[in-house]
Protein backbone atom coordinates (compact mmCIF):
# COMPACT_ATOMS: atom_id res chain seq x y z
CA UNK A 1 0.00 0.00 0.00
CA UNK A 2 1.01 3.10 -0.75
CA UNK A 3 2.02 6.03 1.47
CA UNK A 4 -1.29 8.76 1.23
CA UNK A 5 0.12 12.39 0.70
CA UNK A 6 -0.79 13.75 3.81
CA UNK A 7 -1.59 17.72 4.89
CA UNK A 8 -3.23 19.09 8.42
CA UNK A 9 -4.35 22.90 8.51
CA UNK A 10 -4.87 24.53 11.91
CA UNK A 11 -3.86 27.45 13.65
CA UNK A 12 -0.17 28.21 13.90
CA UNK A 13 -0.12 26.43 17.08
CA UNK A 14 0.05 23.03 17.77
CA UNK A 15 -3.04 22.60 20.10
CA UNK A 16 -5.53 20.01 18.53
CA UNK A 17 -3.21 18.50 16.28
CA UNK A 18 -0.77 17.92 18.31
CA UNK A 19 -1.62 14.05 19.14
CA UNK A 20 -1.77 13.82 15.17
CA UNK A 21 1.07 15.15 14.64
CA UNK A 22 3.15 13.00 17.08
CA UNK A 23 2.07 10.37 15.34
CA UNK A 24 3.06 10.97 12.38
CA UNK A 25 5.96 12.15 13.19
CA UNK A 26 6.70 8.86 15.56
CA UNK A 27 5.88 6.40 12.15
CA UNK A 28 7.74 8.71 9.96
CA UNK A 29 4.77 9.39 7.90
CA UNK A 30 6.20 12.62 5.86
CA UNK A 31 3.14 15.60 6.03
CA UNK A 32 2.64 19.42 5.24
CA UNK A 33 1.38 21.40 7.62
CA UNK A 34 -0.64 24.65 7.01
CA UNK A 35 -0.51 26.71 9.70
CA UNK A 36 -3.58 29.56 9.96
CA UNK A 37 -3.53 32.82 11.35
CA UNK A 38 -7.04 33.75 13.04
CA UNK A 39 -7.87 35.94 9.70
CA UNK A 40 -7.16 32.83 7.47
CA UNK A 41 -9.29 30.68 9.42
CA UNK A 42 -12.02 33.40 9.12
CA UNK A 43 -12.25 33.67 5.73
CA UNK A 44 -11.56 29.72 5.27
CA UNK A 45 -14.69 29.27 7.05
CA UNK A 46 -16.69 32.04 5.47
CA UNK A 47 -15.72 30.64 2.27
CA UNK A 48 -17.38 26.89 3.63
CA UNK A 49 -13.73 25.50 3.36
CA UNK A 50 -14.36 23.45 6.18
CA UNK A 51 -16.69 20.76 7.51
CA UNK A 52 -18.55 21.94 10.44
CA UNK A 53 -16.37 25.29 9.82
CA UNK A 54 -13.54 23.96 12.82
CA UNK A 55 -9.48 22.82 12.16
CA UNK A 56 -7.55 21.10 13.08
CA UNK A 57 -8.95 19.29 9.18
CA UNK A 58 -6.84 16.33 7.33
CA UNK A 59 -6.16 16.04 4.10
CA UNK A 60 -5.66 12.98 2.50
CA UNK A 61 -5.20 12.59 -0.76
CA UNK A 62 -6.58 15.97 -1.28
CA UNK A 63 -9.31 14.55 0.35
CA UNK A 64 -10.41 17.02 3.73
CA UNK A 65 -11.29 15.13 6.55
CA UNK A 66 -12.24 16.54 9.97
CA UNK A 67 -12.08 15.58 13.57
CA UNK A 68 -9.08 15.72 15.32
CA UNK A 69 -9.69 12.67 17.58
CA UNK A 70 -10.34 10.51 14.22
CA UNK A 71 -7.37 12.54 12.53
CA UNK A 72 -5.44 11.05 15.46
CA UNK A 73 -6.65 7.49 14.95
CA UNK A 74 -6.23 7.50 11.50
CA UNK A 75 -2.26 8.27 12.17
CA UNK A 76 -2.04 6.22 15.28
CA UNK A 77 -3.00 3.41 12.42
CA UNK A 78 -0.43 4.12 10.12
CA UNK A 79 2.07 4.81 12.91
CA UNK A 80 1.44 1.21 14.33
CA UNK A 81 0.39 3.16 17.38
CA UNK A 82 -3.38 1.98 17.49
CA UNK A 83 -3.96 -1.43 18.54
CA UNK A 84 -5.14 -4.39 16.10
CA UNK A 85 -7.15 -6.39 19.00
CA UNK A 86 -10.47 -4.85 19.18
CA UNK A 87 -10.64 -4.52 22.80
CA UNK A 88 -6.94 -3.46 23.39
CA UNK A 89 -8.38 -0.55 20.45
CA UNK A 90 -11.75 0.06 22.65
CA UNK A 91 -9.24 0.64 26.32
CA UNK A 92 -6.87 3.36 23.95
CA UNK A 93 -10.69 5.06 22.72
CA UNK A 94 -11.69 4.84 26.70
CA UNK A 95 -8.65 6.67 27.43
CA UNK A 96 -8.71 9.44 24.78
CA UNK A 97 -12.32 9.98 24.95
CA UNK A 98 -12.03 10.67 28.85
CA UNK A 99 -9.49 12.30 28.48
CA UNK A 100 -11.22 14.88 25.79
CA UNK A 101 -14.12 15.37 28.34
CA UNK A 102 -12.07 17.18 31.06
CA UNK A 103 -10.31 19.21 27.71
CA UNK A 104 -13.82 19.75 27.07
CA UNK A 105 -14.67 20.88 30.64
CA UNK A 106 -11.36 23.42 30.70
CA UNK A 107 -12.55 24.91 27.13
CA UNK A 108 -15.99 25.61 28.42
CA UNK A 109 -14.14 27.87 30.51
CA UNK A 110 -12.95 30.61 28.11
CA UNK A 111 -16.95 31.40 27.08
CA UNK A 112 -17.76 32.12 30.71
CA UNK A 113 -17.96 35.65 31.60
CA UNK A 114 -14.59 36.99 33.67
CA UNK A 115 -15.51 37.14 36.84
CA UNK A 116 -16.14 33.39 36.22
CA UNK A 117 -13.52 31.91 34.79
CA UNK A 118 -11.02 31.93 37.86
CA UNK A 119 -13.46 29.97 39.96
CA UNK A 120 -14.69 27.32 37.08
CA UNK A 121 -11.25 26.73 36.41
CA UNK A 122 -10.28 25.98 40.29
CA UNK A 123 -13.64 23.58 40.23
CA UNK A 124 -12.11 21.74 37.14
CA UNK A 125 -8.11 21.01 38.84
CA UNK A 126 -10.17 20.44 41.98
CA UNK A 127 -12.11 17.76 40.69
CA UNK A 128 -11.97 16.91 37.10
CA UNK A 129 -8.46 16.87 36.84
CA UNK A 130 -7.77 14.42 40.46
CA UNK A 131 -10.26 11.90 38.69
CA UNK A 132 -8.66 11.26 35.52
CA UNK A 133 -5.28 11.25 37.23
CA UNK A 134 -7.24 8.57 39.15
CA UNK A 135 -8.57 7.15 36.38
CA UNK A 136 -5.14 6.71 34.56
CA UNK A 137 -2.92 5.78 37.75
CA UNK A 138 -5.08 3.15 38.52
CA UNK A 139 -4.89 1.84 35.05
CA UNK A 140 -1.20 1.88 34.69
CA UNK A 141 -1.06 -0.03 38.27
CA UNK A 142 -2.85 -2.64 37.00
CA UNK A 143 -0.67 -2.71 33.57
CA UNK A 144 2.55 -2.80 35.45
CA UNK A 145 3.22 1.43 35.47
CA UNK A 146 5.02 1.95 32.00
CA UNK A 147 2.07 2.02 29.44
CA UNK A 148 -1.63 2.58 29.81
CA UNK A 149 -2.64 0.10 27.42
CA UNK A 150 -0.38 -3.57 26.34
CA UNK A 151 3.31 -3.39 26.37
CA UNK A 152 4.19 -0.43 24.16
CA UNK A 153 3.31 3.00 23.37
CA UNK A 154 -0.10 3.37 21.72
CA UNK A 155 -1.77 6.71 21.21
CA UNK A 156 -3.06 6.91 24.58
CA UNK A 157 0.24 7.22 26.28
CA UNK A 158 0.55 9.72 23.87
CA UNK A 159 -2.52 12.00 24.31
CA UNK A 160 -1.78 11.63 28.24
CA UNK A 161 1.31 13.26 27.65
CA UNK A 162 0.54 15.54 25.78
CA UNK A 163 -3.16 16.88 27.66
CA UNK A 164 -2.58 16.09 31.06
CA UNK A 165 1.25 16.67 31.59
CA UNK A 166 2.52 19.37 29.18
CA UNK A 167 -1.11 21.38 29.19
CA UNK A 168 -2.85 20.80 32.58
CA UNK A 169 0.70 20.56 34.49
CA UNK A 170 2.26 23.27 32.41
CA UNK A 171 0.60 26.27 33.83
CA UNK A 172 -0.71 27.36 29.94
CA UNK A 173 -3.94 28.23 30.98
CA UNK A 174 -4.67 30.88 33.84
CA UNK A 175 -5.93 29.83 37.09
CA UNK A 176 -5.76 26.31 35.94
CA UNK A 177 -4.11 24.43 39.29
CA UNK A 178 -0.85 22.64 37.97
CA UNK A 179 0.28 21.41 41.14
CA UNK A 180 -2.40 18.02 41.03
CA UNK A 181 -0.78 17.06 38.15
CA UNK A 182 2.99 17.83 38.85
CA UNK A 183 2.66 16.56 42.31
CA UNK A 184 1.46 13.29 41.56
CA UNK A 185 4.13 10.73 41.91
CA UNK A 186 2.70 7.85 39.98
CA UNK A 187 1.49 9.76 37.03
CA UNK A 188 5.50 11.78 36.83
CA UNK A 189 7.16 8.80 36.60
CA UNK A 190 5.48 7.36 34.28
CA UNK A 191 5.65 10.80 31.60
CA UNK A 192 9.73 10.33 33.00
CA UNK A 193 9.57 6.42 31.64
CA UNK A 194 7.81 7.45 28.23
CA UNK A 195 10.78 10.60 27.95
CA UNK A 196 13.11 7.73 27.39
CA UNK A 197 11.71 6.49 24.89
CA UNK A 198 13.41 7.04 21.07
CA UNK A 199 9.99 7.23 19.52
CA UNK A 200 9.12 9.66 22.04
CA UNK A 201 12.75 11.82 21.85
CA UNK A 202 11.93 11.79 18.19
CA UNK A 203 8.89 12.64 18.57
CA UNK A 204 9.42 15.96 20.87
CA UNK A 205 12.67 16.95 18.42
CA UNK A 206 10.37 17.17 15.76
CA UNK A 207 8.16 19.46 18.07
CA UNK A 208 10.72 22.08 19.37
CA UNK A 209 11.66 22.02 15.60
CA UNK A 210 7.85 23.06 14.26
CA UNK A 211 7.69 25.57 16.82
CA UNK A 212 10.47 27.54 15.40
CA UNK A 213 9.06 28.15 12.13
Amino acid sequence: MSTPKIAIEYFKATGRAELVMAALWIGGIPFDYIGLTREEFAANKAAGKYPFGQVPVMYVDGECIPQSNAMARYAGRLAGLYPEDPLQAFRVDAIIDTIDDVINAVVATFTLPEAQVKGAREKVGANEIPKLLKYLTDILDKNGGKFLVGDKLTLADLDAMIVVQHWFGAGLTEHLPTFVVTENRAFQSYVEGLKELDAVKNYLSKLAEHRKQ
